[in-house]
Formats: structure tokens, C-alpha cells, sequence
């Protein structure tokens, strides 16, 4: 249900009429022109960007090559494979291209202004216990995070000026059992929260020096629950393959919108007021990876190896709806497949392991028109000694829509405590 205040400092006149009547058909109007996307994907791709898992991030985001302590987020399956009680943490750093024609800002702004921004924060923390017959991972995450800087543009006969922000946080219970040799199965369970906030002040300019003013402040919190079942099978010594299964079981988001409308017109100021709660929709997906042991050379105290991994995933986005105060948006999406290719290096010594990664990934984005692929170039290093593990992944996105372009940085760097590793 849609609810709606509106208050007018003074006796009512025509052109309050008349403002009302804006107000009434400014909000759907306003969200399809000027589509922020308020909850609905991170800043770079509608399919999601790797922010807690360096290792992860620097082989192009395969789910078999994810580092120890955040396993359970990848494929759940892959919790049953530590048997230690292990702490992890991550951290990133973000710079990407903000106001172009895709990502979270689709259609604000069909320009090229400049408005690059980057932010360094905490992305990750989780707990792997290992108990007798099963495994239990405990965490959060962050998968989506904006911090574009303030925006202010102006001309003839309109301008406008404000900050838009954002990020959603998943906290996540995994638990993961071997059910036979080189059989392993696992589920999670995530519960996300994310919010989005538009501050916005807008000028529209008449002749004879007439002007109006409309201040808007928009907030938009969400809530979903998902489950995620995965599976890895050891079909050799060297040959293994992943599946996922992510769905989202429940979304809810909570809007409101506060306007308020000024101006020099012999006419009073507007205060608008209109609150809603939409159903929050979230795409399945589906994720086949594998990877291979393509070399291998051992002798007394080392112990060499290349793995090579790749993976598939659909996200069916054909099916997505998107509700902005009970009215659905149309949306012309296609579902889409992302592809990722990644290679590791590893030296294994008898206390200190190093590894080399690279890895690519082409990932179509699901809108119809325009229509764009976004590229990642990913890169990284692992160290491990002792009971202490760390990796560095970065990655570099690319993508164009006719003459507009974008890229974007990210660096994550990912920590591992093991309480009985080896010493």
C-alpha cells in the first residue's frame, strides 16, 4: 500500500492544484526517466562483483579456487575440505567510473562527466568450525557498496545538484558434511540488508526570471533471504567439478520519497510525503565450474603444481520484475551466461607457500538495450606460512555502449587465520 501525505502552508490556488497533480504523476514519471536502480545491482555489473575473496577475484571469480575462510560464500560444498577452526577477514579498495550508461546509475546520466570516485572499506569476516560428522561457516560480507561523489550540473532551463549512495550487507550460516570419498555437499543460508540514498535538489528556470525549486530525499531499504546448495565432486586426483544453486526465497524493500516544492510563482510551498513496501526480486543462478591439475613437480621440499580452472554461470534474469511503489517497471532482459577462465601457481614448502594467479571473465549484462559485455582482467598473489594465510587479487573491468565507456579497479586483499596449521 501506498501511502501519501501532502501539506500546503496556505489557502489553496490553482497553481497548488496544479503542483499536486505533478506531485501525483512526478514519481513514476521520475523513476523511469531517471532510473537510479535504487536496490537492485552493484556499481560495475548487474551480475555482482567479488569484494571479499582475493583469491577468488585474481582467478576471474571461480568458485573452486576460493580462499579457505570464505569457501562457504562460493560453494558451500567446499566447507567440508577444512577441517581446522579457521578466522578470515577482507578488505577493498574500489575505483570505478560513476554516471555512465550502465551500472547501478542506468540512464541517470548519458554522459561522460567525470564523476570517478573509489572507497576503501572492510568487505568480509567469517568463522569455519569444524564439528564431527559436519562443518559450519558463520559470516558477513559485503556484496555491493556506492559512494559516488556529489553531482551538480546546470543549464538553461533546468539543472540539479545532490549525492547518491549505497551498499548491502549479506550475513551468511553455511554448513557442509563429506558424504563420500571425494564427495562433499553443502547449503546457505543468507540474509541481506541494503539500503540506497538519493539527496537531490533540482531548478527549473522560466521566462521572466520565474524559477521552481524541488528538493528531494529518496531511501530505499531492502531485505532478502536466499539458500545456496553446492556440490563438489573429486572425479580424479586431478580433475574435480563444482555446481551452485543460489535462490532467493524472500525480498522486500521499504521506499520513501520526501519532496518538497518552492518557488518565486505567487504560490505556496508543496511538502510531498509518499512511503511504500515492494516486493524485492533477485535473480537464480546457477554455477558449473571445474578445475584441473595440469602440472605437477614434487621433490624432498617442494612441491610445484599449476592448476587450470573455468566456470559458467547463468543468472536468469528474463524473469526479473521491478516494483517502484507498486507499479512494475518494465524491464527487457535477457538472461545471461558469464564466463571465467583462471590459472594458479603453487610452491609449497614446508612452512612457506607462494602462489601466482591471473584469470579473465566475460560478462554479458542482461539489459536488452543498450546492450554491453563488461571484461575483467584479474591478477594476484598468496603467500602462506605458518598458521597464517594472505592473498591479493585485483581486477580491472572494461566495457563500451557506442561512443560512452567505463572502467573500473578493484583491490581486495584477503586474510586467514588457522588455528592448527602447521607450525
Amino acid at each position: 500500500m501506498i501511502k501519501k501525505k501532502i501539506f500546503v502552508n496556505n489557502s489553496s490556488t490553482c497553481l497548488t492544484v496544479f503542483f499536486v497533480l505533478v506531485i501525483g504523476l512526478h514519481l513514476p514519471a521520475f523513476s523511469q526517466n531517471f532510473d537510479y536502480r535504487n536496490e537492485e545491482s552493484a556499481a560495475i555489473s548487474w551480475n555482482g562483483v567479488v569484494l571479499h575473496d582475493a583469491r577468488m577475484m585474481s582467478t576471474g571469480g571461480i568458485s573452486l579456487l576460493a580462499a579457505g575462510p570464505f569457501s562457504a560464500i562460493a560453494n558451500p560444498a567446499l566447507l567440508a575440505r577444512h577441517d581446522h577452526f579457521t578466522l578470515g577477514g577482507s578488505l577493498e579498495f574500489m575505483y570505478f567510473q560513476a554516471f555512465q550508461y550502465w551500472g547501478v546509475n542506468q540512464g541517470v546520466l548519458n554522459a561522460s562527466n567525470g564523476l570517478d570516485d573509489k572507497n576503501v572499506r572492510i568487505s568480509g569476516f567469517s568463522i569455519i568450525i569444524p564439528l564431527k560428522s559436519f562443518h559450519l561457516s558463520i559470516g558477513w560480507y559485503l556484496s555491493d557498496i556506492l559512494e559516488f561523489p556529489d553531482f551538480d550540473q546546470d543549464d538553461q532551463a533546468w539543472g540539479y545538484s545532490g549525492a547518491f549512495e549505497g551498499k548491502e550487507d549479506r550475513f551468511f550460516l553455511g554448513a557442509a558434511a563429506q558424504l563420500a570419498t571425494g564427495f562433499q555437499l553443502g547449503a546457505r543460508l543468507e540474509f541481506g540488508s541494503g539500503q540506497r540514498s538519493v539527496d537531490m535538489i533540482e531548478h527549473f528556470y522560466f521566462e521572466g526570471g520565474y524559477y521552481s525549486i524541488i528538493e528531494r530525499q529518496e531511501s530505499h531499504r531492502s531485505r532478502s533471504r536466499s539458500l545456496s546448495v553446492g556440490l563438489t565432486v573429486s572425479i580424479s586426483r586431478k580433475w574435480e567439478l563444482g555446481a551452485v544453486f543460489d535462490y532467493a526465497f524472500y525480498g522486500k524493500v521499504d521506499r520513501s520519497v520526501d519532496r518538497i516544492f518552492e518557488s518565486n510563482f505567487p504560490s505556496p510551498s508543496i511538502y510531498d510525503h509518499q512511503s511504500s513496501q515492494d516486493n524485492h526480486h533477485i535473480p537464480t543462478k546457477i554455477k558449473l565450474a571445474t578445475s584441473y591439475l595440469i602440472w605437477q613437480k614434487k621433490t624432498m621440499k617442494t612441491d610445484k603444481k599449476i592448476i587450470l580452472a573455468t566456470e559458467a554461470m547463468m543468472v536468469f534474469w528474463s524473469a526479473y520484475e521491478y516494483e517502484f511503489f507498486q507499479e512494475k517497471l518494465d524491464r527487457d532482459m535477457r538472461d545471461t551466461l558469464v564466463v571465467a577462465l583462471g590459472i594458479e601457481y603453487g610452491c609449497q614448502e614446508e612452512r612457506f607457500d607462494y602462489f601466482l594467479r591471473a584469470g579473465y571473465r566475460l560478462d554479458p549484462q542482461p539489459l536488452l538495450e543498450p546492450a554491453t559485455t563488461i571484461h575483467a582482467f584479474c591478477g594476484g598473489v598468496g603467500v602462506r606460512w605458518k598458521r597464517f594465510s594472505g592473498d591479493l587479487g585485483m581486477a580491472f573491468f572494461t566495457g563500451s555502449i557506442g561512443n560512452y565507456s567505463q572502467s573500473h579497479f578493484v583491490l581486495c586483499t584477503t586474510l586467514g587465520y588457522d588455528l592448527k596449521g602447521k607450525i
